[in-house]
């Protein structure tokens, strides 16, 4: 869904929206229903309205979305002023109108979104969101960053819902990680609400041991905590962990974590960027941790993405977004809990979604299969 909080006033690049109806020059109109969107943590709650909806120079009329009139109990609140969703329509809450991606499916011959997210400190240029026409999205990429690999988005029981694909990881020690599927693949959701990487529960912590063994020294510089992170030293090495993502033509996609990617806070102590999935959410979660190595387009009506490496000049460790800390604070504290406390509301939604589908479909084994294109 999207949803704006009621008391921000969104300027040109955003929702029209106001608490103050009469401020808005087109004047809002109140869809009658009422929204509860219940989160792992958190809730929201407001009306639904209609309005002029802008994303930079892109405009849609009588857009849907929620004015939160109640935020409560999610963490951070500070850092954002609402939601745009952009996830697939399966997806959806908000009643019976059409989804964002739904509308803007109107507006262009062949819809793509393109992500990439970067940090200003290594790059010339920030992070970016683009929504255009296929063709042109994958020009500027090629231009940019190079060939890309062209991946099959992957749907659970023949329903779409996430950026869903199959993955390999392996700690480079030689130690594959989770393999329920056989052949050391699993599935995973690229996500960009999600700041850390969160696992399965039954490979999270022989994924921790594996990075922590020989010739690692991380044994001596790390420990987990009560609730299962796993904080260390910022100078503790790691051993590597990689992603390969099987693309189209027999490619693949192949992302490597070093310590300094995993690495969040510092200069003395960090955390490391994963977390365990809940335990009803049987899938990874790639996050910015592993996002800040790619740029993504997502080309809509094929069901599929397009992955490019972003050029070693452009890569941003997650340890830069805390930077700088001259020490250890109760301040630094607090936000790495705030972090967590991110990745940990980006989990339980996906764990939601997750509940709400298995609920829908009456089929007793989950399936994870190609989808065709719209």
């Amino acid at each position: 869904p999207i949803w704006v909080k009621a008391d921000i006033a969104v300027g040109p690049v955003g929702a029209t929206a106001v608490s103050d109806k009469s401020e808005s020059e087109t004047a809002p109109l109140s869809t009658g229903q009422h929204f509860i969107i219940r989160y792992g943590e958190g809730e929201v709650a407001g009306i639904g309205i209609q309005d002029r909806f802008c994303l930079s120079t892109l405009c849609l009329a009588n857009q849907s979305f929620i004015l939160a009139e109640i935020v409560l109990d999610i963490p951070a609140q500070w850092l954002f002023d609402g939601v745009l969703g952009l996830g697939l329509p399966g997806l959806a809450q908000g009643g019976s109108q059409a989804s964002l991606l739904q509308r803007l499916s109107t507006e262009f011959e062949h819809l793509a979104v393109s992500l990439c997210i970067r940090s200003k400190e290594t790059s010339h240029s920030g992070g970016y969101l683009a929504i255009g026409e296929l063709g042109e999205l994958q020009e500027e990429a090629l231009h940019t960053f190079g060939e890309g690999v062209t991946v099959p988005l992957l749907g659970i029981n023949h329903q779409a819902l996430f950026w869903l694909v199959l993955v390999e990881a392996a700690v480079l020690d030689g130690t594959a990680v989770d393999a329920p599927m056989g052949e050391m693949l699993t599935v995973a959701i690229l996500d960009s609400g999600t700041s850390f990487i969160t696992v399965p529960g039954s490979a999270y912590f022989g994924l921790l041991e594996a990075l922590m063994t020989s010739p690692s020294d991380a044994a001596q510089k790390c420990a987990v905590t009560e609730s299962g992170q796993l904080v260390c030293l910022c100078d503790a090495q790691l051993n590597s962990l990689m992603f390969t993502v099987p693309g189209q033509g027999g490619k693949k996609f192949q992302v490597v974590l070093e310590s300094r990617d995993l690495m969040v806070g510092g200069p003395i102590l960090c955390q490391v960027a994963l977390m365990p999935s809940p335990p009803a959410l049987p899938v990874w979660i790639l996050g910015d941790a592993f996002l800040r190595h790619v740029s993504v387009i997502h080309d809509v009506p094929a069901h599929k993405i397009e992955l490019f490496q972003q050029k070693l000049s452009s890569r941003a460790s997650i340890s830069r977004l805390l930077e700088p800390f001259t020490s250890v604070t109760p301040g630094d504290r607090a936000m790495l809990a705030a972090v967590t406390a991110c990745a940990a509301v980006a989990a339980s939604l996906f764990l939601f979604a997750w509940i709400t589908m298995m609920r829908r479909s009456r089929e007793a084994d989950t399936e994870y299969a190609p989808l065709e294109a719209a």
